[in-house]
């Protein structure tokens, strides 16, 4: 699952809306690393727990494959993903300590309506996170749909022995009830159809346009290795 904590979520959500800008400063330096590696973030955020000088540089790109076009590993220790970092690192630091006008620093999210501006006379221990907006918000999208919303598609597929539909974000797991009914189902291909009902379900709450007929990744599982395999546990299925 796609994960973008809630500040940096929320904050860029705002920007992508047209309802908020990115801090001026920290636009300079997505200015500069779309001129020098070709593709411009959607939101540059600064977060860090409140108290501590040790702050978190999220690089949001809208798309997954931006981000990725930046690293040719995501491990942190590859050294495409160290000599990058160290280079965004030098930049931002650059700017920030070019900048004579207090009032452009920008904030920096310690939690729901809590922030701190910062300041130029304190250390701070910087770090890199490049993430991507469009996947989280696929998943938040579809992870924030009410349970009885797909209990309504499991009755409308009455004919099918569906026991239930589970989802983690964009990942869509419809339950029949025996390995029997799943073997006759994947036969028939039946999750075809159930994966463009699940695309018609979510795509009406999609306020970008980034739901795509082949977004969700629609897998079926049976309540028998359900109840044995995981113990009836829905911690255990989703681990």
């Amino acid at each position: 699952m796609f994960y973008l904590d809630n500040l940096a979520f929320d904050a860029t959500k705002l920007v992508k809306r047209g309802e908020a800008e990115m801090n001026p400063l920290l636009e300079e330096l997505a200015d500069w690393i779309e001129s020098k590696y070709g593709n411009r973030p959607l939101n540059i955020v600064m977060t860090s727990h409140y108290g501590t000088n040790r702050v978190c540089v999220k690089i949001i790109f809208e798309f997954e494959k931006e981000r990725r076009s930046l690293l040719s590993s995501d491990h942190f220790l590859s050294s495409t993903h160290r000599n990058k970092s160290t280079a965004i690192l030098k930049q931002l630091h650059k700017i920030l300590s070019y900048n004579v006008d207090k009032k452009l620093f920008p904030k920096i999210l310690c939690g729901p309506k809590r922030f701190k501006i910062f300041r130029p006379d304190i250390v701070y221990d910087f770090y890199l996170k490049f993430e991507a907006f469009a996947p989280a918000f696929i998943s938040e999208t579809c992870q924030n749909l009410p349970q009885s919303a797909f209990d309504e598609l499991v009755k409308q597929f009455n004919s099918d022995p569906l026991w239930t539909i589970a989802r983690l974000g964009s990942w869509v797991t419809f339950f029949v009830f025996t390995e029997e009914q799943k073997v006759e189902c994947l036969k028939k291909k039946r999750e075809r159809e159930w994966n463009a009902s699940i695309y018609s379900l979510v795509k009406r709450h999609d306020e970008f346009g980034y739901i795509k007929k082949n977004t969700f990744s629609v897998s079926v599982e049976s309540k028998e290795v359900f109840d044995t395999k995981y113990k009836g546990s829905w911690f255990y299925f989703f681990r």
